[in-house]
This record gives C-alpha cells, structure tokens and sequence, in this order.
C-alpha cells in the first residue's frame, strides 16, 4: 500500500481528479475543525498555503451547495503534513471529530435512530449526498448483547491513501453517534491503493 505522506504532485493529481464534494464538507466539517484545533492564527496559515496551491480554503468564498473538487481535502492534508506535522493520529482525529460537528449528520442519525438503518441507509444517503462520484456499501450488520460489527466498502472512489485512513475514522465517529459503547475500533481490510476492487473498513463495538 502507499504511503501515508503527501506529496505535491500528489495534491496537483487530486486537484485534476474529477470527483467532487460539496462545499458544506469544507465549510461545515473541515474548516470548523481546524479552527477549534488550530486557532485563528493557524487557520489563516492554511487559507494562505490553499492559495498557493491553487484553491480556496476561505468561508467566505465556500458555497455551501457548490461542488468543488474533492483533491482539495488532499490540498488541505498536505498543508496539514507540511506545516503543523499533523501525523496519522491527527488525521484520526479530525474523521471521528468531523460527523460530531456537522448539523447535517446529527439531523440524519435522528431521523434514522436505529443503528442498523444508520448503517444501512444514513450512510450511503449521506456520500450521494457530499460526493459527486463513487458509493457507500454497508453490508454484514451483526448486534448482540455484548458485541457487533459491521462492513463498509466505498466504491468507485479514489483519491489518495490518506483520505481512505481519514474515511475510516469518519465512519467509526458516525457509529458512536448511533449508540453509545464500551469501545469501537476501525480496520482497513482492502484498499485499490493495494490492488483491490473497492475500499473496505472492518468496524466492530463492544457494548
């Protein structure tokens, strides 16, 4: 599998990739985040390093409902890496952090109480609703008294190894939004970046 570590070129090939998010996955989750962690000062550090590389990183100038190229969260990583060292203990962080903040995910996983119909219907509503290309999948839900499980595989889709390490955190913070558990924990299982079909993330939770 590739590495973790950014490169420019990297960022330049994400740039041009032609998947696209929505502006509230950067106004709403990313930009709030990095200004709690952060602060103002280090926030203006990476509006100015965005431009640098050839997009905006500014709340104003974000539309919520425009669709701006996806490599721009590559953009904002490499910024990240470069300039305050974030490891792949920050960038776990920011993915469990992100659906806590975000007034959309909170209104989904109120409508969809049970965890079973977050998984399986939240979930894939919420990727056609922020990405232009791509699927969420979320197969082999198991629940007992103690202990469960489920699979998700995201389809069509690839922008860099780093993204998918952040998707897997994003989606274990969507599953302690259902409920709350003892403990929860996400594994990678495939990945195109390793030759396979689809991206693929094991979560399991204790109760």
């Amino acid at each position: 599998m590739k590495s973790n570590k950014i490169t420019r070129k990297e960022v330049e090939e994400a740039i041009s990739n032609p998947a696209k998010i929505k502006g509230l996955i950067l106004k709403e989750g990313i930009y709030k985040e990095l200004k709690e962690k952060l602060g103002n000062d280090g926030i203006k550090i990476v509006e100015k390093e965005a431009k640098g590389l050839g997009f905006s990183f500014s709340p104003a100038e974000i539309k919520d409902l425009e669709w701006y190229p996806a490599g721009t969260l590559i953009g904002i990583f490499f910024i990240l890496q470069e300039k305050f060292n974030f490891k792949e203990k920050d960038f776990a962080e920011l993915g469990e952090i992100a659906p806590k903040i975000s007034s959309t995910i909170r209104l989904l996983m109120k409508y969809f109480a049970i965890p079973e119909k977050i998984a399986k219907i939240a979930a894939p509503r919420l990727w056609k609703r922020f990405f232009n290309q791509g699927k969420v999948e979320v197969c082999e839900f198991k629940d007992s008294k103690t202990e469960g499980s489920l699979i998700v595989r995201v389809k069509d889709f690839k922008l860099h190894p780093l993204h998918f390490f952040y998707l897997g955190y994003y989606f274990l913070g969507i599953t302690k939004l259902a409920k709350k558990f003892k403990e929860v924990r996400v594994k990678e299982t495939k990945s195109p970046f390793g030759g396979d079909e689809y991206q693929e993330y094991l979560i399991r939770w204790k109760h």
